[in-house]
């Protein structure tokens, strides 16, 4: 639910090529929180060091009985105190849905294990922090929190329109293949490379290039939130 900018300029995509980010990415959201360039290799390291000693967590539980339980849970506590307005910096948990029940990001660790989305790179602890009406949040995300309460929990649906935009043909670019890292077997559709705004997803490839879709890989869909909040500061 970060607001993201997906234009992608000249100077941008030769990042993207000179980057060498043709590897297959994770397919899994990242929390949009960036490491200080000067401990970048230092904490990547740690973090592969821990992921690789650490024992995944496991579950009982299925995907949705997981977000049922998460939400039973979290029914048994009303909203009070200040009603959150814009520029409240705030901190919420969250369950990002799709229509057909798939999750696609949550800060809740027992749905993320559940869900097939846990990452051991993340604190689930620390929530998603932000100003509300800043320009941080998608749209819908900001309007949905105004007026909640401290421990408040309660579920939206949110629009392409105020989420990540409707699909947009338009947003294709065409790269020549000579100029993107060699890859093992060559690119198809469905490769996803770096880029600075993120990953972007290649839509076709010829014998020449590769079309690369800027669209956000949630556009065009409209998104379901189960919100807590967790802190007003």
């Amino acid at each position: 639910m970060i607001k993201t900018n997906r234009t992608l300029s000249l100077v941008a995509l030769s990042m993207l090529v000179l980057a060498g980010c043709g590897q297959q990415q994770p397919t899994e959201e990242v929390n949009n929180e960036q490491t200080p360039p000067t401990t970048i290799n230092q904490d990547v390291n740690t973090a592969n060091t821990a992921a690789n000693t650490t024992t995944a967590p496991t579950s009982t539980l299925s995907c949705e009985e997981s977000i049922t339980a998460y939400l039973d849970e979290a029914a048994g506590f009303n909203g009070e105190g200040h009603q959150i307005e814009n520029n409240d910096e705030i901190v919420v948990d969250y369950i990002g849905r799709l229509e057909d029940g798939t999750v696609f990001d949550t800060s809740v660790e027992s749905v993320a294990v559940s869900c097939g989305k846990h990452n051991p790179y993340r604190n689930y602890e620390e929530g998603l922090g932000f100003t509300v009406n800043a320009g941080q949040m998608i749209a819908g995300f900001d309007a949905a929190v105004k007026g909640m309460q401290i421990n408040q929990t309660k579920t939206v649906t949110i629009p392409a329109a105020e989420a990540y935009g409707e699909y947009d043909e338009a947003k294709t670019q065409e790269v020549d293949l000579a100029d993107l890292p060699t890859k093992e077997g060559g690119y198809q559709a469905g490769d996803e490379l770096g880029s600075p705004m993120g990953k972007v997803v290649i839509k076709e490839v010829t014998d020449t290039v590769a079309v690369i879709d800027l669209n956000h890989e949630l556009a065009g869909k409209d998104l379901i939130f189960d919100i807590t909040i967790k802190e007003i500061k």
